[in-house]
């Protein structure tokens, strides 16, 4: 399972990279995502996540890779310990709780973004920085796939 796991994280880290970082797996080049300054574009990566994660399949995707990261940290960190000679079976039980929490924590937290933005907690911001209209949240920006071209 660690290799099954593994293969999805790194699918994970991909698509990742493309959505946020590169933008090429939609298209976030609308008035809502991008301003134009004096120094170049500024990116909304505020409404580009509400757009994003507001997609269920995403935000699933973000939670079930989150949940196997949970997997791969603990037993990592539990690893570490042995690797480092700190693991012996007086503390053992207590290394893998710790080792359990630490992961825990980074899955809960790093999951409840994509899982309050697909519940509505949050709402899109306008390009003059104020909340959309109630009405207009409830409808993420429209976001097609770019199909491989540039965005």
């Amino acid at each position: 399972t660690m290799m099954t796991s593994g293969i999805i994280i790194v699918a994970f880290i991909v698509f990742h990279i493309l959505h946020f970082t590169t933008r090429d797996i939609f298209d976030y080049s609308g008035p809502e995502f991008v301003e134009q300054t004096a120094h170049g574009e500024r990116f909304n990566v505020y409404n580009m996540m509400i757009a994003g994660f507001s997609k269920p399949w995403v935000a699933i995707f973000y939670v079930i890779s989150m949940v196997l990261l949970g997997f791969h940290l603990s037993h990592g960190v539990a690893s570490a310990f042995r690797s480092i000679g700190l693991m012996n079976e007086s503390y053992r039980k207590i290394e893998e709780r710790a080792a359990a929490v630490f992961a825990a924590v980074i899955v809960v937290g790093m999951s409840s973004l994509p899982i309050t933005i697909l519940l509505g907690f949050f709402q899109p911001i306008s390009p003059s920085g104020e909340h959309i209209a109630e009405d207009a949240a409830k409808q993420p920006p429209a976001i097609t796939l770019t199909h491989g071209t540039e965005s």
